[in-house]
């Protein structure tokens, strides 16, 4: 008898119904030496330790601090998918993902492999509790433990300020990587993915026997909504 293919797991990761992106009008075109982009009312927090400019989204949470509602499953929240990520939490439980050896379970797809060996990648990592279960949900993407995956550069859009001192986005508007050693472009950029740079990986094919034949027999699973990391900035 074969097993039937585990349900997709809730990815914390993903925005959920009720939570609410802000609008481009909260954002200006701070003037003067050091001109960048701002928000009118900003507060703590909404620049990370990088002084990168973070996009805001409500948090529809529990008393315990999980988001709840309907998954909104083309859609990443930005402050949760940036916590994970810093940390290298789990993306379906938010739970520790640190292996034993101190290496970290990040499941790729091929299109973030870059030519120097190295993956660049906005996915989280995944603990080994979730990892089968949330291997089915991303077929064609192979699994690796990486020990020093270093945070490399943002996904955002990029704004620029106009001759009147009004903002407008740059280019076409599409979300596009941007590298932490960009400093000029990173003053106008609105990040919603923090990118880690995966080195010394090792893959991963034994992650689950079960899966491993679910996926030779074409499966059906479920996509993972994230923008595709592109190595468009220098690094």
């Amino acid at each position: 008898m074969i097993a039937p293919l585990a349900a997709s797991p809730l990815l914390n990761i993903w925005a959920r119904e009720g939570e609410v992106t802000d609008t481009v009008e909260s954002l200006m075109a701070r003037p003067g030496w050091g001109s960048r982009l701002a928000y009118w009312d900003e507060a703590e927090g909404d620049r990370d330790h990088r002084g990168v400019l973070w996009a805001r989204m409500s948090q529809v949470l529990s008393s315990s601090g999980r988001p709840v509602g309907q998954p909104r499953r083309d859609l990443i929240h930005p402050n949760r998918q940036h916590g994970l990520m810093l940390y290298q939490h789990c993306v379906v439980g938010a739970c520790p993902a640190r292996c034993p050896d101190g290496r970290h379970l990040y499941v790729v797809a091929p299109d973030e492999h870059l030519p120097d060996g190295r993956v660049r990648t906005a996915r989280p990592p995944v603990c080994s509790a979730h990892a089968a279960d949330y291997a089915r949900t991303v077929p064609g993407h192979r699994a690796l433990l990486a020990r020093s995956p270093a945070p490399s550069g943002v996904l955002g859009r990029v704004f620029e300020a106009t001759a009147t001192g009004d903002l407008r986005v740059r280019e076409d508007g599409a979300e596009r990587y941007v590298a932490y050693s960009d400093h000029d472009t990173l003053r106008w950029t609105l990040a919603s993915q923090l990118v880690r740079d995966l080195n010394d990986c090792e893959p991963v094919d034994d992650l689950d026997p079960p899966l491993r034949a679910e996926q030779t027999r074409g499966g059906s699973a479920s996509d993972l909504f994230l923008h595709d990391v592109k190595d468009d900035s220098p690094s």
